[in-house]
């Protein structure tokens, strides 16, 4: 598990990259490159998160980059990860840790809706907890 995170620096570029610690990691990037964070996203924790970093480094890479500092526009950068963070859904350690919480009742009749909504049962979990999560960032407003 990591986070995936983009830095927009004072000379314009952006860094992308992964850290267990984004809070420190960037700190040191920054002391690094001789730069300034103007701002910073940090993705939630995940567990893939070196894949999205690649798929993230993929996208920008003709952006006039040097490794991982691209050239390109934080907001377009940032939305880019988040958009794919929010795509990847439940993992398969959370999905068992949901299996776990539920008691055997419970679980057979979640199974059961997946069926009558002809559903997946890990897709009908990644649908419930994708909308816990957009019911948790409207009470945060």
């Amino acid at each position: 598990m990591g986070y995936v995170y983009a830095v927009e620096a004072d000379n314009g570029m952006v860094k992308i990259g992964v850290s267990k610690n984004p809070g420190r990691r960037i700190s040191e990037v920054c002391k690094k490159a001789d730069c300034h964070p103007l701002r910073k996203y940090v993705s939630k924790n995940i567990s893939n998160y070196s894949e999205l970093e690649s798929a993230a480094l993929s996208k920008f890479k003709n952006e006039n980059s040097t490794g991982e500092w691209v050239d390109c526009n934080f907001d377009v950068v940032s939305g880019f990860i988040e958009e794919k963070v929010n795509k990847i859904g439940v993992n398969g350690k959370e999905r068992r840790k949901i299996r776990v919480t539920l008691d055997a009742e419970t679980w057979e009749q979640f199974r059961g809706l997946a069926k009558f909504l002809k559903k997946d049962v890990d897709q009908l979990l990644d649908e419930a907890m994708k909308q816990r999560i957009e019911s948790e960032k409207t009470k945060g407003k």
